[in-house]
């Protein structure tokens, strides 16, 4: 017997293009180029950086460069000044607040462009105006080895710490030892410790004050619990205090698969609550498995609150590189999501890609969301590097943009976003969330992963096109598994309801 559903719309998918304010794309200044971070000034002024350097490298050789171009609020170019130390190469990894004193930090991988030693990270003066001031190298060991570092933040005594990865057997090699750095807004270097004895990939990515500690999320590595990921605390002597490995996005708190931990980017905000946004990817390039973008609430103790996971849209559907959400003025999350990322050329494609913005509230419902641009319909493979709110309520996209039929060299690219409203006011709501399905076309079933508070029982119920119930499967720890071989080709709804029967998700699944 088929129950009959009173009301079904089927609503073709809409794409609602943002509101851009400008968009600018730089000329190749060496050769591979892109852009790293940006600042927005108090001015309305954008300070942005730009890293280029030759398609060979994996972590350092010997041609690299790093400039800073300032923007007026329209987005007129006002200049670029070249970064030069001597004869120093400079890869610069972001662009970091300070203290009034010195307001930002421009932090860099720098090493001698001649012998490839002295390596070093360069810590950089920039001025309220954007103007480059004195700069300081801070040595690595003994400067013989690869390191690498992708962000920088201010600790409770607003010192820069650093984390990132070293490896202390050979040069152009991947880091295989935790590296910790804390330097003064000054320059002054204030302590520098490698940790860890794994012999496998280790590399600290992001860092956020969380009670006086800083908490790293990083990549395995033997200190702390076990984990694939990990996140973990460490005081202002460098000492590691506690921590939490990374578990699966589904809410269960296991370690395994690989695929369901959330990797790459790691980028984390500390909510007023105590509770921690961090984004990046699930998935595998093994046999196309494919790839997602997620972004999960974590509790101080790493228990998972929510979820946010889109719907993935092409095979690889991935997170910004250094950056993947930010926090707005209002207390929203804004993140975006690159469908048609290429995995193993970040920068460089023959297809060109989408970027997606999504506004979340703090229990990561979505509010609304727009396509940023669709290279599409310019020719253009777009990379994204970080998303940055600004003061003003609008959002800053950068990476790098290259034309997909010429294959010309990627470009440092940056676009403003102007504010936009989701008539909805923030904060932490209990609202219909959406779910993702996938694949989706899909020719034998599909799974389904419900988005923001965890569901921790539910059932998901099948329809076809004329309202009919054709299939229903339970609904736990917010996924669902729906076989749908018994069925025709065609469209259908499915629709998510908790244990009370209330309503969690609705959308579409086509079958092929």
């Amino acid at each position: 017997m088929f129950r009959q559903l009173l009301v079904l719309v089927a609503l073709a998918p809409v794409f609602c293009f943002a509101q851009t304010e400008w968009s600018v794309t730089l000329p190749v200044f060496h050769e591979n180029a892109q852009m790293v971070d940006a600042q927005t000034l108090a001015n309305g002024d954008v300070i942005a950086v730009s890293i280029s350097y030759h398609e060979n490298d994996t972590f350092l050789l010997n041609r690299a460069g790093s400039w800073i171009t300032h923007f007026s609020p329209n987005g007129e170019g006002m200049g670029t000044e070249h970064v030069q130390d001597g004869a120093r190469c400079i890869k610069a990894t972001c662009l970091s607040k300070g203290t009034s004193g010195h307001p930002y930090q421009l932090l860099a991988l720098t090493w001698d462009s001649l012998t490839l030693l002295n390596r070093s990270i360069g810590q950089f003066q920039v001025n309220a105006l954007g103007e480059i001031g004195t700069s300081n190298h801070h040595l690595v060991q003994d400067g013989t080895r690869d390191f690498i570092f992708f962000d920088a933040a201010l600790d409770h005594d607003s010192a820069l710490f650093i984390a990132g990865g070293v490896n202390i057997n050979n040069i152009f090699y991947a880091p295989n030892r935790l590296l910790l750095m804390r330097l003064g807004t000054d320059g002054t270097e204030l302590g520098q410790r490698i940790l860890d004895t794994a012999s496998t990939l280790t590399c600290g990515l992001h860092s956020v004050l969380l009670d006086s500690l800083m908490l790293t999320s990083m990549i395995a590595g033997s200190i702390g619990p076990w984990g694939i990921t990990k996140y973990l605390r460490f005081n202002e002597n460098l000492d590691y205090i506690d921590g939490f490995p990374g578990t699966s996005v589904t809410g269960n708190g296991n370690l395994l698969p690989p695929d369901s931990i959330l990797r790459d980017s790691q980028y984390m905000s500390v909510l007023p609550s105590g509770s921690i946004i961090v984004s990046g990817r699930i998935g595998s390039t093994a046999q196309n498995q494919g790839l997602s973008f997620v972004a999960t609430r974590l509790s101080p103790t790493g228990l998972q609150e929510s979820v946010f996971m889109p719907e993935q849209e092409t095979l690889f559907d991935f997170c910004s590189l250094l950056g993947s959400h930010d926090v707005e003025p209002d207390g929203s999350v804004v993140t975006a999501v690159v469908h048609n990322f290429n995995p193993y050329n970040y920068s460089m494609s023959t297809i060109p890609s989408r970027i997606q913005i999504y506004k979340l509230d703090t229990m990561l419902n979505v509010l609304c969301d727009q396509v940023a641009v669709d290279g599409a319909e310019d020719g253009s493979y777009y990379m994204l590097n970080r998303v940055k709110a600004t003061p003003d309520g609008g959002t800053l996209l950068m990476g790098s943009r290259m034309n997909v039929n010429t294959q010309s060299l990627p470009q440092p690219w940056i676009m403003k976003i102007a504010p936009w409203d989701c008539q909805s006011s923030i904060g932490e709501q209990d609202v219909t969330n959406t779910a993702s399905v996938w694949p989706n076309p899909g020719s034998t079933g599909f799974t389904a992963y419900v988005n923001g508070p965890l569901l921790n029982q539910g059932m998901l119920t099948l329809y076809n096109a004329q309202g009919q119930d054709v299939g229903q499967t339970e609904v736990v720890q917010s996924a669902a598994n729906m076989d749908a071989t018994g069925l025709a080709p065609g469209m259908y709804l499915y629709r998510i309801t908790d244990g009370q029967g209330a309503l969690r998700a609705t959308g579409r699944w086509v079958k092929e």
